[in-house]
């Protein structure tokens, strides 16, 4: 009877062991923590960021569609740009260009565009709403126009 007893509890203490050793363990935040995205037809916008680290905030454009690769027309230097809000005050006023500039898109490769340093600089203490935009369209005479926003609330203390 005590051999079956060691035995159970010998298996209970490993199963135990196995689970503890499967968790994670780890409690601060990923640089790489999602914290919002959307996606319209063939396209998926991610924004990422970590409070209290300006440099950490990006934005990526992937391709989810059926080709190997696509290409895209959009305005400005790049198919992705960002808005910045405090207090509902837009800090970095601008327009885009007429959509002229092509860029291709390889199947699930995402395009990552980080926030601009001249814009990370405009970010001092207080909450911010960070608006990624991808705005392009595909490169065909019969194009759809997408315009994908997302956002995420940031905080420098």
């Amino acid at each position: 009877m005590r051999t079956k007893s060691l035995k159970a509890f010998s298996i209970l203490v490993f199963l135990l062991l196995t689970l503890w050793g499967c968790t994670d363990k780890s409690s601060s935040t990923n640089y790489n923590d999602l914290n919002s995205s959307d996606q319209k037809g063939d396209f998926k916008v991610e924004v990422f960021s970590k409070d209290n680290d300006k440099k950490s905030i990006y934005a990526t454009l992937t391709y989810i569609g059926e080709e190997e690769e696509v290409s895209i027309l959009h305005g400005g230097d790049e198919a992705l740009y960002f808005l910045i809000f405090k207090n509902e005050e837009l800090l970095n006023p601008g327009s885009r260009t007429d959509q002229g500039t092509k860029a291709i898109l390889k199947q699930n490769e995402p395009l990552i565009i980080n926030l601009d340093k001249s814009y990370q600089d405009l970010l001092k203490s207080g909450d911010y709403q960070i608006v990624a935009i991808a705005d392009m369209s595909y490169d065909t005479p019969e194009s759809t126009q997408y315009r994908i926003p997302v956002s995420t609330n940031f905080s420098i203390n």
